[in-house]
């Protein structure tokens, strides 16, 4: 029928135009399942970073207008199967495909980006001690807006296929606050070595602690 011929339409039109590259942080800077799950578990560090002093120019979400740079959303945890916050969106989408000629075309295409960073910001509730935070950068045709942003490609092997990534360069001086020492650190941090790590890399004003 002519909802499911809009439906497909909408969703090949969603996929052709973008593809969404993710880079996920946590606010829970010394949490037990973090440090297991992503933290060697317990013998790495967790590195706090500021993106206000990142170097880049990363936004915060809006979704009244389409973002040609990465920008920072916080996830929102809700039940699977109620998201119709993110349908919403999608569904408010279908008018403009009633009409003839290409009147609402940048109406159209706002909607499209707005379904696409409406699906990245959900999350099952399950996960919701995370707290996470996603920097979001969605690759419209193949095309990097390389006034504003300089994204070096790159590819490497993820579970035996080959994933295309981008390199997004950070300030490290002025964009890292903190490093938390794991639960399980061989590391303490007075250690010599350490010290002159942090050193050699114009560091040495980084805070130090360990996880309680």
């Amino acid at each position: 029928n002519v909802v499911d011929m809009i439906i497909a339409q909408c969703t090949v039109t969603k996929e052709k135009r973008y593809t969404p590259y993710i880079c996920c942080f946590s606010e829970a800077d010394d949490l037990l399942s973090q440090w297991r799950g992503y933290g060697d578990d317990g013998k790495g560090v967790a590195i706090g970073f500021d993106f206000n002093k990142s170097g880049q120019l990363v936004e915060k979400a809006d979704l009244s207008q389409k973002k040609e740079v990465p920008f920072v959303t916080k996830i929102v945890y809700s039940d699977i199967e109620n998201v119709q916050s993110a349908r919403t969106v999608f569904h408010n989408m279908f008018p403009y495909l009633a009409v003839s000629g290409n009147r609402y075309k940048d109406e159209y295409d706002l909607g499209i980006w707005q379904a696409a960073v409406s699906a990245i910001k959900l999350k099952h509730y399950g996960f919701q001690e995370e707290k996470e935070q996603r920097i979001v950068w969605l690759d419209e045709e193949n095309k990097l807006n390389e006034e504003n942003l300089v994204l070096t490609e790159k590819f490497r092997i993820n579970q035996g296929r080959i994933t295309r990534y981008f390199e997004f360069e950070l300030d490290i001086k002025n964009a890292i606050k903190e490093i938390v020492l794991g639960p399980k650190c061989r590391m303490k941090k007075d250690d010599r070595e350490l010290q002159l790590f942090l050193r050699y890399n114009d560091l040495a004003h980084i805070n130090i602690r360990e996880s309680n």
